[in-house]
């Protein structure tokens, strides 16, 4: 899945060459939640969401390009609706306007969560549609952005300098798009925390990315230098675009809905799924795993009962073994019972594998996810 990345073709709109628009922002301040993210999980989708940030004529959304791509493995959360419930994502925007039909001097500040800081940039309404200063404009908005990254890991919390929101109303409030660049090394830490989350989360259903990223040294432990050093992440994680006074960052695009709310999250929202919304609630034993969750819980979680563990063995004090070679058990990196990976012995013949390295014969076939001896 991972071992060829296509680039895709992006298209959108051009960028809106009108003079930005300046405070001090003194209208009514009018507070809206984010009760919907909708993140790249498709090329349709980068590619709709994107658009020509700095002019050139080509549409950019690198991020919703490289969402797309680690989704065909099945590493991207398809959990934001469980998050914004539980509140795990709680993001709001604030507009301050007069009018909100048509204005030409409006504020708009975006909050990542409660308590970031209310910093308003330009925008104006027209016939009730809202366009915000553009990313290239040098007077764009600066925040910290929530949305739903990984599976198994809290959401990524990734920084921009070069923030443009366009709004349209609905029946409910509005529909927008956040477009902009973010700072490379945010988004490169982010994988970083989030990749080692997911895989001690859930190794066995990631064993693909787990096996790509385990390169330099072979050896079962992936570390930060493997991540930032893999061909597949430097090749989605790219400074494409030139923002914020010529500084390189790495464009994005992805939609969002808005709802009217005066404070707090003005329930009442859909019930979370409790084993998918990064809260430790029901009868959990660690966040979204144990108890009656499918999710068994990592090395070192807490657990009431062995079946709560990954490894199958809860201890007298109540804490998740760490998986062994030697458990009986299909864990950590292993692709068979005890066998597989780089920390473990090689697979015998009809043993199930993802890689060849994960076979005594060297050969994991294709089509059958097992190992055979080559040729067949």
């Amino acid at each position: 899945m991972y071992r060829s990345l296509v680039l895709l073709s992006l298209a959108g709109c051009a960028t809106d060459p009108t003079p930005p628009v300046t405070g001090p922002f003194d209208g009514a301040p009018h507070r809206f939640v984010i009760d919907s993210v909708t993140i790249p999980m498709t090329g349709s989708d980068a590619r709709l969401f994107a658009e020509d940030l700095d002019g050139d004529g080509n549409p950019e959304n690198v991020f919703g390009q490289a969402m797309s791509v680690l989704n065909l493995g099945g590493d991207v959360n398809p959990h934001g609706a469980d998050m914004i419930a539980s509140g795990t994502l709680a993001s709001s925007v604030i507009i301050r306007s007069d009018d909100l039909q048509n204005d030409g001097k409006v504020g708009i500040s975006f909050l990542g969560t409660d308590g970031d800081a209310d910093v308003p940039f330009g925008g104006t309404f027209v016939d009730g549609i809202f366009a915000s200063n553009r990313a290239a404009s040098g007077a764009a908005g600066t925040a910290a952005l929530h949305v739903p990254g990984f599976v198994s890991a809290d959401p990524f919390v990734l920084d921009t300098t070069t923030l443009q929101i366009d709004l349209q109303p609905d029946q409910t409030g509005y529909v927008g798009f956040l477009r902009g660049g973010l700072v490379q090394a945010s988004v490169m830490a982010e994988l970083e925390r989030s990749i080692h989350a997911m895989l001690l989360a859930d190794p066995n259903h990631h064993l693909d990315l787990a096996r790509t990223l385990d390169t330099n040294p072979a050896d079962g432990v992936i570390t930060d230098a493997e991540i930032v050093a893999n061909g597949l992440v430097q090749s989605i994680v790219i400074a494409d675009v030139a923002l914020d006074h010529g500084r390189k960052m790495m464009s994005f695009g992805y939609r969002i809905h808005l709802k009217a709310c005066a404070s707090g999250t003005c329930e009442p929202t859909p019930p979370p799924d409790s084993c998918f919304d990064r809260v430790k609630d029901g009868d959990e034993t660690a966040v979204d795993c144990g108890g009656s969750c499918a999710e068994h819980c990592a090395a070192a979680a807490a657990c009431h009962v062995d079946t709560d563990c990954q490894s199958d063995s809860c201890s007298a004090a109540g804490i998740c073994a760490a998986p062994t070679c030697t458990d009986g058990i299909v864990d950590g990196f292993e692709s068979g019972v005890d066998c597989g990976g780089t920390a473990c012995a090689a697979c015998a013949v009809g043993v199930h594998c993802v890689f060849d390295l994960d076979c005594e014969t060297t050969h994991c076939d294709g089509t059958t996810s097992t190992c055979t001896i080559y040729p067949p």
